[in-house]
């Protein structure tokens, strides 16, 4: 396995620890800046990396999407809440980033230059 991907699956499975490990005492910080901004950052992040991993942008978005939405439902089972603002974070993460990898990837494969020399 090369080494982006590596780190791309290591990133995955930190962010499922910590989106699934039961807190007991709220985070000050996350509380106080707004935890849909943090979940967005997280899987804009997510999707980057597994992007630079070169696996297709596709595939990246629908199975984070998926597992954006399945780790809120999976939450109350581990002792944490259920939040559609937190699934909306995620999923606004996502778009974000896959609109971002579309832009890039127009741009790094766009029209030929044509290369005029004069005679």
């Amino acid at each position: 396995m090369n080494p982006s991907r590596l780190i791309a699956w290591a990133s995955n499975i930190v962010a499922l620890i910590a989106f699934l490990y039961p807190f007991k005492q709220k985070v000050e910080l996350i509380e106080n800046s707004g935890l849909a901004e943090v979940h967005a950052g997280l899987y804009f992040f997510l999707f980057m990396v597994f992007y630079r991993a070169q696996y297709p942008k596709e595939i990246i978005f629908v199975l984070l999407t998926i597992q954006g939405i399945a780790i809120e439902y999976i939450q109350p089972l581990v002792g944490r809440g259920f939040s559609v603002l937190d699934m909306v974070g995620n999923c606004s993460g996502l778009a974000i980033a896959y609109a971002l990898s579309v832009f890039l990837s127009k741009r790094s494969t766009g029209p030929a230059r044509k290369t005029s020399e004069k005679s």
